[in-house]
């Protein structure tokens, strides 16, 4: 039995049945959140959850009423009634179709589901290049459902998917006013839930791929040394006001007064020691406009403060021009990165990377990022291939193009020509290609 600690307007009443204390709302009062336990009563025929511990909750300005986990409402006098006689004392409650407790979503799976997911990491990119986008590939989306799924099925109704042509026309009905205005009303009423649909996945995947959540993202070093990958920096920190004034005014006031200043010291020999130290008439509004320019170096470094944690947070950009940008980063990015794998192990590391390339129209292509030669490796690789050969051709002189190799020989043929194109820096005339198990040399 939990501790309950009473607050005014309500009373505690001795243990009844089954060891229960229960609470009696008198009045309205101040939320009080208590631990009941309850005997176990089939959902169907009671207005009591069936579980040992049931979250009871008196909420302000409903006297005699009593709200329970899962939404479902029990009056003091059926909650009594339920402990002193059991579950015939509580009356059954009419839960009405499923039709109207459907909420308003879109479903979690399901046919529904189908149609959406595959346009998720485009909405992302869209979403990325701003409102406008969005709300492009959002209204092409919102086309492709309603063009599959009608606007009369009901929520709670699995949909038959029909066939999707984004060329042919839509299909015109037949319909009332009453029902074009029913048909208005649904579709927008779809349009939003997809939308937040959309807008919910998106923020799962950002907190999936949020290594710490808990801490400030400029604090994270993993979001941080992976936010260099995209080329984001730490901001600038503000400039003082001279420092912004020349950042922002050298070229057109401050070195043509220089190169002035500098001729006239030139003529005269006047030494910079020997000036007046006393300030010139004008000396008030030049201390105002450098707090003016000062205020805008604030303003600014506190914009780039916020555009930096902003991108920390948000989830990788899948727009092309992201992705190129982040592909073209890969060697500055991993190259430290191997370089202490090499230093703190001793062994050549090496990334492999493949996929679409969004340069060469998405077609597909890969990249290695290697740290680390060792030559004498080399050679003796080149040993073992070359004798692999030599062995395969006294066998069998004609069939010595398709060599079969076991697979460590395939590995080291692999390694050997990763190393060779590390020590080459160029492209060889003899191109070699590695099947499975099998090494095919062309010419």
């Amino acid at each position: 039995m939990a501790t309950v600690t009473l607050t005014p307007g309500l009373v505690a009443l001795p243990k009844v049945g089954h060891g229960v204390t229960v609470l009696w709302l008198v009045a309205s009062v101040q939320v009080s959140t208590v631990l009941v336990p309850l005997p176990s009563i089939p959902t169907a025929t009671s207005y009591v959850t069936p579980v040992e511990y049931c979250r009871i909750a008196a909420r302000p300005g409903r006297k005699g009423v009593l709200r329970v986990m899962a939404k479902k409402e029990v009056s003091v006098e059926s909650l009594i009634a339920a402990c002193l006689l059991g579950p015939e004392a509580v009356g059954t409650r009419d839960w009405g179709p499923k039709a109207d407790r459907q909420c308003e979503k879109v479903d979690k799976e399901g046919a529904r589901e189908t149609i959406l997911t595959p346009h998720l990491d485009a909405y992302q990119a869209a979403k990325d290049q701003g409102r406008r986008q969005e709300r492009k590939i959002l209204k092409r989306i919102c086309r492709e459902f309603h063009a599959r799924v009608g606007w009369r099925v009901r929520d709670h109704e699995e949909p038959v998917l029909k066939e999707w042509d984004p060329t042919a026309p839509e299909e015109e009905e037949m319909l009332s006013p009453e029902e074009e205005a029913e048909k208005a009303a649904r579709i927008l009423e779809l349009d939003a839930r997809i939308r937040r649909w959309f807008t919910y996945r998106l923020r799962k995947i950002r907190k999936s791929l949020r290594s710490n959540r808990d801490i400030d993202p400029r604090k994270d070093p993993y979001a941080v040394l992976l936010a260099n990958l995209s080329g984001v920096t730490a901001p600038p920190k503000a400039l003082q006001a001279y420092q912004q004034f020349m950042r922002e005014s050298y070229d057109d006031k401050i070195a043509p007064v220089v190169a002035e200043r500098w001729e006239e010291e030139k003529k005269d020999k006047i030494r910079l020691a020997e000036r007046s130290k006393e300030p010139k008439a004008g000396f008030r509004a030049e201390v105002a406009r450098q707090k003016t320019i000062g205020g805008r170096a604030k303003e600014q470094a506190a914009e780039a403060k916020e555009a930096y944690v902003r991108s920390l947070k948000n989830s990788p950009s899948q727009a092309p021009e992201a992705r190129q940008k982040c592909i073209d980063s890969v060697a500055d990015f991993v190259g430290p990165i191997l370089q202490g794998l090499h230093a703190h192990t001793g062994m050549h590391a090496t990334l492999i990377m493949g996929g679409p390339v969004p340069m060469y129209g998405g077609e597909l292509r890969t990249l290695h990022v290697s740290y680390g030669r060792n030559r004498t490796v080399l050679g003796l690789l080149l040993e073992i291939l070359n004798a692999s050969f030599l062995r395969a051709a006294r066998n069998n002189p004609r069939e010595l193009a398709n060599a079969s190799i076991d697979s460590c020989t395939a590995a080291a043929f692999h390694l050997a020509l990763l190393w060779a194109a590390i020590e080459k820096n160029e492209d060889s005339g003899t191109k070699w290609y590695l099947c499975k198990r099998s090494v095919v040399r062309r010419t």
